[in-house]
This record gives structure tokens, sequence and C-alpha cells, in this order.
């Protein structure tokens, strides 16, 4: 992209990642390589929201601001186009399955779209305001709206009817979720609460019985709530808020409307750098002030947090083996943190005076490479703490990568040039000249990222001026 990326949404199986922005292109990658697959450019302004639906041959969604284009994602173009004017198109969203509708949002009204017909199923009004959330039940058959006229409508799909209004909360409702069993359903507003409404009382109209008494009111957050959702197993819930937190609710021991939040220091700061585990179980968030939190990667509920040196970090990682139960963090403060991920002990590494750009570690683990604004690039044996030092840049030094088999590293920066160090030479000696030395004179570009391909033989870098070479 050459604007900001303003949304993003990974395909149903998991295989591609949708992708939008300013640009006015909606980018399809595989989530295995990373390589595009597909550039749609039927738009000509800013987009803002992209979709998949719930099945994994399906379509994909994007919506501009009074624009949205359909797409058959196996003959890669586009199957529908629907002009909107006046209020802007807010949210958009699949059915889940393969029941083929499409619902969105243009200021106080809903346009269920039948998707195979191409064409509006049903237009549900009835909110004094701009609708902001929608979500459909897991089975198709109800669609909630959540509005800034302080209320969430839950409406019969197939009729179009409004079946219940909900005004419990305080101002607006921007968000809606239901529990992956349609039995309950969770809104999110800037009263700063979220609330779990059952489905089953919402929807006996004529029981003559108040569907607020089984409602549970979950308060934590100090500003406004800004998204909900349900976990797939259905047990918690997950909200973000305006006060800089996201709070995982553990919906089975609540009482009396007060949910138990796992306890440990969040983040309060601008999050800058996400993490995956390799078996996906841990996601590392890092933030402007240092501080790095774990996070489930199936549920998203916190485990704990890690306080490195109290400034910026510069790069998060975790190693390629997931049995090493290590993660790898560096910072402006010329420290590098390995944290063992599943009792939080910390091994810090110094020995830069000057700024960590980048580090890398080997693929048995065992060896850690930092790149430093000092001009040098160490080696660090974790097993002793010992580093070797590699002397021979000119400038920053940006970014460190080992070959498949760790006996190579490579590191380059704003001098230009890649070095390739041998590790199996010298043994634990320090190094004042690489073994050799990759440079295109007709370059000259600022080396920031490299990494080597699977058969060790080829390094690819990529340059600030938005170039790749092999």
């Amino acid at each position: 992209h050459s604007g900001w990326v303003r949304c993003c949404a990974y395909s149903p199986d998991g295989r591609l990642v949708a992708s939008a922005g300013n640009d006015q292109r909606v980018r399809l990658r595989d989530t295995q390589t990373g390589l595009a697959q597909h550039t749609f450019d039927d738009f000509d302004e800013y987009v803002y929201r992209v979709v998949f639906s719930g099945t994994s041959a399906g379509l994909i969604a994007a919506s501009s601001s009074r624009k949205i284009v359909i797409w058959d994602r196996q003959e890669l173009s586009a199957e529908h186009e629907n002009e909107q004017y006046g209020d802007l198109v807010k949210c958009v969203r699949f059915s889940p399955g393969s029941g083929g509708l499409l619902a969105w949002t243009k200021g106080k009204e809903i346009t269920l779209w039948d998707v195979p017909n191409g064409e509006v199923r049903h237009r549900l009004r009835g909110h004094a305001s701009g609708i902001g959330g929608l979500a459909f039940s897991p089975d198709s058959t109800l669609l909630a709206s959540a509005s800034d006229d302080w209320t969430v409508r839950i409406w019969d799909v197939r009729t179009g009817e409004l079946l219940n209004t909900l005004s419990n909360h305080g101002s607006y409702v921007v968000s809606v979720s239901f529990s992956p069993g349609g039995e309950l359903l969770a809104s999110a507003s800037y009263d700063t609460t979220i609330r779990i409404w059952e489905l089953s009382s919402l929807l006996q109209r004529d029981s003559g019985e108040n569907p607020h008494k089984r409602e549970q009111v979950l308060e934590g957050h100090s500003d406004a709530v800004s998204s909900v959702s349900f976990s797939p197993q259905g047990q918690h819930v997950i909200s973000s808020s305006h006060d800089s937190t996201v709070r995982i609710w553990d919906i089975t021991n609540t009482k009396q409307g007060s949910a138990e939040v796992r306890p440990g220091k969040r983040h309060t700061q601008p999050i800058r750098f996400l993490a995956f585990s390799p078996d996906g179980k841990i996601i590392a968030s890092a933030s402007g002030d240092g501080l790095t939190c774990l996070w489930d990667g199936d549920t998203g509920a916190y485990q704990r947090s890690l306080e490195g040196p109290g400034c910026a970090v510069t790069t998060l990682f975790f190693p390629i083996d997931s049995k090493l139960k290590i993660l790898v963090s560096a910072y402006t403060t010329s420290t590098i943190c390995v944290w063992k991920t599943d009792s939080g002990q910390l091994m810090r590494l110094s020995g830069h005076n000057d700024w960590v750009r980048g580090a890398a570690i080997s693929p048995d683990g065992r060896l850690v490479a930092s790149a430093s604004d000092d001009r040098t690039v160490r080696v660090w044996d974790i097993s002793d703490f010992t580093a070797r030092v590699f002397q021979s840049h000119e400038d920053y030094v940006y970014c460190v990568a080992f070959s498949p088999d760790g006996r190579y590293l490579a590191s380059g920066g704003d001098d230009y040039d890649i070095f390739i160090w041998d590790l199996a030479q010298g043994d634990k000696d320090d190094k004042s000249k690489p073994d050799k030395t990759l440079r295109e004179d007709k370059l000259c570009q600022y080396v920031r990222a490299i990494v080597f391909v699977p058969d060790g033989e080829h390094v690819v870098s990529s340059s600030y001026l938005s170039t790749v070479n092999i």
C-alpha cells in the first residue's frame, strides 16, 4: 500500500488476508508466504472496510464512504457494485455460512442485500441516529444493530420485523456481538459498560417478563468502550476502550452484573509491535513505554506483563521453534531482553552503547544477534551470556538474520552494504571484517530488512526506497 491501511480481514480458512486503505485499493495476500495474490482497484476514494463471507470459497466485500463492491474470490471480478449517496456507509457485515446476505448501514437505515440475486431484501428503519455496529446471529436468523440513539435493536432477517429494542445504555452504542451458540448478545457503549443479554428473554415479548432482569452489566473501563466480541468458546468476552486497555471478561464467573478481570499492568500507550508465537498459542504486544503484554492466542485472555527498561521497543519476535518458550525484544536504551514466556524470567543482554535497531535468534535458539546504531553487530550465546562483536559497518546497522542452518549471519544498514558473517569460523572470537560483502553500487540504498531464502544460498533485502533485492 502507498498510504494509510485502514482495515484488514482474514479469510475464513486463514489462507488469505485482505487489506485496504487510502491508496483506494483492496489487496489480497497469502498468509503463509506474504506474497500478493490480487489487487482490486474499483474505488476512486479511500476504502474503509473489507470483509469476507462466511464460506471459504466465498466473496469479498469492501466499502468506501459511499460505495460498496462485492467480488467473487474465485473469479476475482466484481459481482456487484452499489453506489450510496447522502450519509456515509459505516458498517458492512456478511451473514454466516452460505446464506448470501450482506448488511450495511447508511445513516439511520440498514440495507439487507441478497448477494446471489443482486437485490435488496429489506431496508430496516427505526433507529433515530446513525448506526455503527451490526452482527448476525450464528444461524443468520437475527440481526442486531447498535446506534448513536443509545439503543440496540434486534431484527428478524427473514421478515425484516423489529423484534425488540434494548434501551438501557446511557450513551452511544457502537458494537454488538452474538455468542457462538447464539444464546447471548453483547453490546458496548460510550457509557463505559458492556451489557450481556439473554436472547431467550428478549424474544419472548408476550411473557410479561422484563428483559433487563436477565441482563449482566460489565463495569471496569474508565472511558468509552469501542468494541466487544465473544471468544470462540463463548466463555469470555473481549472489549477495547478509549482508556487504552483491552479487557478479557470471564462471564461464567459474573455475579450481580460484575465480571472478574485478571490482574496485571496493561498498556497505557499506543501499541507499536505485535508478534505471534509459532504455534499461535501466545500473542505478544509492545507499547511505546516499553511494556510488553502476553495474551492467550486462542481466547485472547491476558497472561502476564513483561516490564523492560522503560523505553521504546524497536523489535519484538519469537524464535521459530515454539518449544523454546522465549520472546526477544530490543530497546532504544541499547538493551536486548530475552524473556521466558512461561515464567516471565528475564535475561538482559547489555553491551551496545546506542540504540538497538534489530535482533534475531538462531534456529536452535542458542544465539541472539543484535544490530545497533553504534555500528556494531553482536552475537550473544544466551547459555553463558558471552558475546562476539563484529565491526566493519560504517553507519547505523538496522537488521540481522540467521541462515536456516544457523551457520551464517547477515547484517545491513545505512552504509548500503550487506555483510555475511561465517559463525563457524573463529569460534567465539570477535571479527573486524565480514567473510563476504554484498553490494550493488547502482542502488546505494539504506538496508532496512534482510531474510535468508530457505535454500540458504540467497538473501532478500528491502530498502527505505521500497525496493526489494535478491
